[in-house]
């Protein structure tokens, strides 16, 4: 906002009240030219009152004319004018480190599957019966808020195709989340998978599919943030991305 347009806004009454109080003193000088205008004789006497009633006159129409610009200044230009982050909630500050940090490059175990298991495969459905990847994972975090966890994919899930993750994003003062994933593919940098700006209380966080990543161990993580752009710690999982033949 301008400092004007500041300005205007904090003395608006004042004004109103000063315009109003000079729009009635000049109607009532108008009012009195008049009537002394039917009482007067000479030609001189005359043009006197008539040019000071045609002053009241002119300063009554100046008054309501200033009146209604500053309301209509302040209340439809102003607004219009200030740029829309003035009146949007702040944009949360990202955490660099968050996103460029490496995370943790877990050795590539690619699980061998039986005729029976391919046939129980379900593009998206956690693969429970395959051997699970080790539970010491370097750099792992807990994921011990309920408010910013992960249900699906679980811990060492085997993965294969689309899939939907599941869990809550609903931190106080909650800004949005993201989902990220970190593995041979990536480099052992975080790549974010997707994200979203609504809380969300054990649903659907996003979803993304694992055919576009080299089969092999990865870390899965859901970040949360609050609007001054920080947060729990991040909900890090270890999971093994495999291909299914064809």
């Amino acid at each position: 906002m301008s400092p004007f347009a500041d300005l205007a806004r904090r003395f608006e009454a004042l004004i109103y009240f000063v315009l109003v109080a000079g729009a009635a003193y000049y109607l009532r000088a108008f009012f009195r030219s008049h009537q002394r205008l039917g009482g007067a004789v000479f030609g001189l006497e005359r043009e006197t009152i008539q040019a000071q009633r045609g002053t009241a006159l002119a300063m009554l129409f100046l008054s309501a004319f200033v009146f209604a610009a500053l309301y209509v200044f302040v209340h439809v230009l102003s607004p219009a004018l200030e740029p829309a982050t003035d009146r949007s909630r702040p944009t949360p500050a990202y955490v660099a480190t968050l996103a460029g940090t490496p995370g943790p490059v877990l050795a590539p175990t690619l699980p061998t599957l039986s005729p029976a298991q391919l046939t129980q495969i379900s593009l998206g459905t956690p693969l429970s019966t395959l051997p699970p990847t080790p539970a010491a994972v370097p750099g792992v975090l807990s994921c011990s808020n309920p408010q910013a966890t992960l249900t699906t994919p679980a811990f060492g899930d085997s993965l294969a195709g689309p899939v939907e993750a599941r869990g809550s994003a609903n931190i106080a003062d909650f800004a949005f989340y993201k989902l990220e994933i970190s593995g041979p593919a990536t480099d052992g940098n975080w790549q974010t998978l997707s994200a979203g700006s609504t809380p969300v209380s054990e649903g659907a966080l996003g979803s993304w599919d694992t055919s576009l990543y080299t089969p092999g161990s990865y870390s899965f993580r859901l970040v949360v943030y609050d609007a001054a752009g920080a947060g729990p710690p991040p909900c890090v999982i270890p999971i093994t991305i495999i291909a299914i033949p064809r």
